[in-house]
């Protein structure tokens, strides 16, 4: 349940927090708006906001900067009510961001500016997202060319981001020229407005553990799209297909074309469960290069697929070894183990035809290379 900021505020002070606003920067002191405690926090800080929903608040993190944004005591909401003051995030950043416990909501700009306001708006540095959530934006996060940046979302949600009345190029994550961009553990629901549930135009860019379910009425482009190639690993995901689809496509790969790819391309799409209620959907399309290496199996494809993989592939890598079956590693270790145990008989039976003075020899050596019949043959030298 939503808690405006003054009643978690007057909550707060009554129950004896130890800050009396809403944002707090440890060992800092406590300010009224995310942007005052954001423009007093050191390099290194962490600002810690009260549980509640806070209308139209936003900030900027410089370059140069290292903070930690989260949420104290529930979910802290920033609700954007007005088109966003910065015509770009609720919160944006230059530096290195990392937010936990958030949730960002309604973002959006008028469509003249481009309609594609954001949660969060990455414009250098690196950005974490931990357990965050992103509610009816333009665009969930939005990121810029930073060549040397990253992005990390882990066990977030983005549900009904998108545009209906831009131009279909907003995304739930849409992130440019990076270096490494790592989205897991997420769930994606609902993209509008033609909009991917994931864009990257990164060098590496992976994709793991994830559950997209975009229903039978969302009309959300791509699940996942690499136009610009490098290398990208798309595994262990679980991604539903719905027939008001405005692209049939669920996983694309250098749509761009060969002019604008990275130099290093390689794509591994493995491990994933592909299910469709669209009649002409594509599970996996790779449009270049014509050489490209790709590990596209095993996946499960479900439901109706025009087809499951289209597009030139390279030469496939070789399959693992097959491990050797746990039953026939146990038949093989007893044959072993029989064939031994007789020949150590055979060689005790010869040796009792030998003149005891051998025969006593002969057994002490049998039972130092044989244990289980050591006994035996110190009993027989014994008596000799």
């Amino acid at each position: 349940m939503r808690v405006s900021v003054l009643a978690t505020s007057i909550l707060l002070c009554s129950s004896g927090a130890s800050f009396a606003g809403p944002f707090t920067v440890v060992g800092g002191g406590s300010f009224a708006t995310l942007a005052d405690a954001v423009a007093a926090a050191s390099s290194g800080a962490t600002i810690n906001v009260a549980a509640g929903t806070y209308a139209d608040q936003s900030a900027t993190v410089a370059a140069g900067t290292a903070l930690t944004i989260q949420s104290v005591g529930g979910l802290a909401i920033f609700n954007a009510i007005s088109p966003l003051a910065n015509t770009q995030g609720i919160i944006k950043t230059f530096g290195d961001l990392t937010v936990n416990g958030l949730q960002f909501e309604n973002a959006h700009i008028d469509n003249s500016l481009g309609g594609n306001g954001a949660g969060i708006r990455y414009k250098s540095g690196s950005l974490t997202v931990l357990n965050s959530i992103f509610l009816n934006n333009q665009e969930g996060i939005l990121g810029d060319a930073d060549p040397t940046g990253t992005v990390l979302i882990d066990h977030s949600s983005f549900i009904g981001n998108g545009n209906p009345t831009g131009g279909g190029l907003e995304h739930a994550v849409y992130i440019t020229q990076i270096a490494d961009v790592t989205v897991q553990n997420s769930t994606f629901t609902g993209t509008k407005g033609a909009g991917s549930n994931i864009q990257s135009r990164a060098a590496r860019t992976t994709v793991v553990d994830n559950v997209m379910d975009n229903g039978t009425i969302s009309d959300s482009n791509y699940a996942v799209n690499i136009p610009n190639g490098g290398i990208a690993v798309v595994t262990g995901n679980t991604i539903d297909k719905g027939p008001q689809t405005t692209n049939h496509r669920i996983v694309a790969y250098g749509a761009a074309g060969l002019g604008a790819l990275h130099d290093n391309n390689s794509l591994t799409v493995t491990g994933n469960v592909f299910t469709s209620t669209d009649p002409h959907a594509i599970g996996i399309q790779i449009f270049s290069p014509d050489d490209l290496v790709a590990t596209l199996t095993p996946n499960l494809f479900n439901g109706t697929f025009d087809s499951e993989i289209v597009g030139p592939v390279g030469p496939q890598p070789p399959p693992p070894p097959v491990p050797e079956p746990p039953a026939l590693a146990l038949l093989l270790a007893s044959l072993a183990s029989m064939f031994f145990f007789r020949r150590s008989l055979f060689l005790r039976s010869s040796s009792l035809r030998s003149p005891p003075a051998r025969r006593a020899g002969f057994e002490l050596r049998i039972a130092q290379a044989v244990p289980s019949i050591r006994a035996r043959s110190v009993i027989r030298c014994g008596a000799a």
